[in-house]
């Protein structure tokens, strides 16, 4: 799990650099996706694929663990910003992967 964000960050830079995808989803190997009617949500007038948006459960306001399996002791603020859940799938406009993969080294 810990190496997670770093796999999904590798794997925009390399939708950017070798498709033309608008959309990329995140989905876990235990998922089924209706990929037509995924389509059909993320389409306009509901979202545009040209400006930056995240689809899927954010979590806010998530605190910061401080001890245990999961503890974080590298980052320095008490709460998380809003993320996307990983156990409930994602999609991020190409602006949104684009973000991450010219800042992957500092994200």
């Amino acid at each position: 799990y810990r190496s997670l964000p770093q796999k999904l960050k590798e794997a925009y830079e390399w939708g950017i650099n070798r498709t033309n995808a608008e959309w990329f989803v995140k989905i876990d190997d235990d998922m089924i996706i209706d990929v037509k009617g995924l389509g059909k949500y993320l389409s306009p007038p509901q979202f545009e694929p040209d400006k930056p948006t995240v689809v899927g459960g954010i979590s806010r306001k998530h605190e910061v663990l401080r001890f245990g399996k999961w503890a974080e002791l590298n980052y320095n603020n008490s709460m998380y910003p809003p993320f996307p859940l990983g156990s409930a799938g994602h999609s991020v406009s190409r602006p949104i992967a684009e973000y991450v993969t010219a800042n992957i080294d500092s994200l």
